[in-house]
Formats: structure tokens, C-alpha cells, sequence
């Protein structure tokens, strides 16, 4: 179920920067190197999903966490839970959890401490089936490019893509200096 999952979700991903909008937006915040558009992403991403009406999906869900682990909090925000809305694949959610940086090396930090998140929790309204991280990183150098497409594919076990984001019509003649976003799913 999990490769399943994991599949659905990249191709829900791809589906989502497949749009024009979503190019533009993202063209938008490589170009003024911002760094808050998590929240963004997190919306329009719920929003486009929910718009399927394939899908039941969920923003901001409380959990509850083991306090041994994580003594300091005692419940968290699941970024999104989703699932089919046919019956044959309605056993439980899947728990996704999203993390948008600039760099490569702050993106792994982040998807390790969701990761060591979603295991620690105890309980959730909604039952967990898998968990599934999606991150982006703006600043995708080819050596850097490189880096997480081994890092991911061997570590994580997850897909690493670079989306072309970039509105000029022939890519080819393409001066623009910012124009992929690295994406991790695992």
C-alpha cells in the first residue's frame, strides 16, 4: 500500500506544477528567493486535490504525540491527511507532511524531523495507513541536483524531479536564471 500511496501522491504533485498558475506562482517565488510559501503550497495543494471530488482530504489535523519522545510538545499539525474516497481504499489516511526551503541541506533536516514526527504519534482522529513527505528546495545547481537524487533514491527510498517552472514558451532559448524547483517524495 505504501508504494501505492507514495505513487499517488507524486503523481498528484506533478499533476498540481503541471498547471500554469502553479508555474507562474512558483516562478514568482524562485525569482525573489522567498522562503515562506509553505503554507501556500499547502492550501492550493488541498484545494486542487479537493477539487477532484476523487479524494478526501484534510489540512491541519491535530495528533497526539508519545511524550517519552517528544517531552517538550505534546501534539502536533499533521500538514495534510488524505485518502480515496472509493470505499475498496478508504482503510485509514495518509498522513503527508510538507516541508518548502531553499536549500538541499535544510530540506533533509526538515523531512528527518517530520519523519521522526509522524512516528511518535499516538493518536489522531484519523487512522494512519502511511505517511508520505513531500519537500522542495529552490536552489537546484546540477551538483546540488545530483546530490539529493542519490541521497533520496538511496537513503530515503523516495523520487527526487526537477520541475521546470519557467514561463518562457521555447525552453530551449530559456535565459532565465531561476527556473527549477527540486522536488523530494518519499
Amino acid at each position: 500500500m505504501r508504494i501505492y500511496d507514495v505513487d499517488m501522491v507524486s503523481n498528484l504533485v506533478e499533476e498540481f506544477f503541471e498547471t500554469k498558475k502553479v508555474r507562474e506562482i512558483m516562478h514568482y517565488v524562485i525569482s525573489y528567493k522567498l522562503n515562506d510559501w509553505e503554507k501556500w503550497f499547502q492550501i492550493e495543494f488541498a484545494h486542487f486535490i479537493h477539487q477532484k471530488n476523487e479524494y478526501i482530504v484534510e489540512r491541519e489535523v491535530t495528533a497526539y504525540l508519545d511524550t517519552i519522545l517528544f517531552p517538550d510538545s505534546s501534539h502536533v499539525k499533521i500538514d495534510l491527511v488524505l485518502r480515496e474516497r472509493d470505499p475498496l481504499f478508504s482503510k485509514g489516511f495518509i498522513f503527508i507532511e510538507v516541508k518548502c526551503t531553499k536549500k538541499a541541506s535544510a530540506l533533509i533536516n526538515g523531512l528527518k524531523e517530520d519523519k521522526d514526527k509522524i512516528k511518535a504519534i499516538r493518536k489522531c482522529e484519523y487512522r494512519k495507513r502511511s505517511f508520505v513527505g513531500v519537500g522542495f528546495y529552490l536552489f537546484c545547481d546540477p551538483e546540488t541536483a545530483e546530490r539529493m537524487d542519490s541521497y533520496v533514491t538511496k537513503k530515503l527510498k523516495g523520487t527526487h524531479e526537477l520541475f521546470n517552472i519557467c514561463k518562457c514558451s521555447q525552453r530551449s532559448k530559456c535565459t532565465c536564471e531561476f527556473k527549477q524547483v527540486g522536488v523530494v517524495i518519499y
